[in-house]
């Protein structure tokens, strides 16, 4: 219990008190036992205390209750074509990347899920160019997911799904990719602008796969039968130095 108006006029209260009591008792003329008179005025008093009180200290019930509000941990997995790509962990067979992280981190029963699963409301989704939820209901160990988006914007994702919980309480964004962004902007800008920790985690081999990309073609408009045309081709490469392509 408290009380909302404590002040030091309790003393002039009482001398009201005990004055109303005394005029009230004296007002009545029929006789009465000596007795009963000190019960009348014991009950005065205490009805007339009762009421000052009341009036002037307010007393208020207070009810204190703590509840306990579980974080959201936002768990982001990249379904970009790279995410294909298979890889050999720990010199055993081969492993798409996303098959990777359905096991891990997109199964219930294993270990790294239902740990975090325990401390926190894990929010689950997939991203490409776009960002959507994940729910395990319907998708359990995220098995409908399939690695086919042609781009991968990591700064779009993260602020998608942060902006989905805002206004509650989140511990942080788990960043699951292979970290090939190729649209959007730079992921560090936008996360210098999300107020969330982000515990981006590497997927697949850290060594780039052999890759050869097509730049660009030059060529004459017009060709001639039996002539030499003379053609240029710019390629990108990766993981052939040395070798002829």
């Amino acid at each position: 219990m408290e009380f909302t108006n404590l002040w030091s006029w309790w003393i002039a209260a009482l001398l009201v008190t005990v004055g109303i009591a005394t005029y009230s008792y004296f007002r009545n003329k029929k006789p009465i036992s000596v007795k009963l008179k000190i019960v009348l005025i014991t009950l005065r008093f205490l009805a007339l205390g009762l009421l000052l009180f009341c009036l002037i200290l307010k007393p208020a019930m207070v009810k204190e209750e703590e509840k306990r509000i579980r974080s959201n941990l936002l768990v982001l997995v990249d379904t970009s074509q790279s995410m294909a790509i298979t890889d050999v962990p720990n010199n055993s067979s081969t492993i798409e990347r996303l098959t990777a992280v359905q096991t891990s981190f997109l199964n219930p029963k294993n270990q790294i899920y239902s740990k975090l699963a325990e401390r926190f409301d894990l929010q689950l989704y997939h991203f490409d160019s776009q960002c959507e939820g994940i729910d395990l209901e319907k998708n359990e160990t995220g098995k409908l997911l399939q690695a086919n988006g042609a781009f991968t914007d990591v700064g779009n994702a993260l602020s998608t799904a942060i902006n989905d919980w805002k206004g509650q309480p989140i511990a942080g964004v788990v960043l699951l990719t292979d970290g090939r962004n190729n649209t959007g902007g730079s992921p560090l800008d936008t996360v210098q602008f999300l107020n969330a920790p982000i515990y981006p985690i590497g997927v697949g081999n850290p060594v780039a796969p052999k890759d050869v990309k097509l730049v660009k073609i030059e060529a004459p408009p017009v060709a001639y039968v039996d002539h030499l045309v003379p053609v240029n081709v710019t390629l990108n490469s990766n993981g052939y130095d040395g070798e002829k392509i």
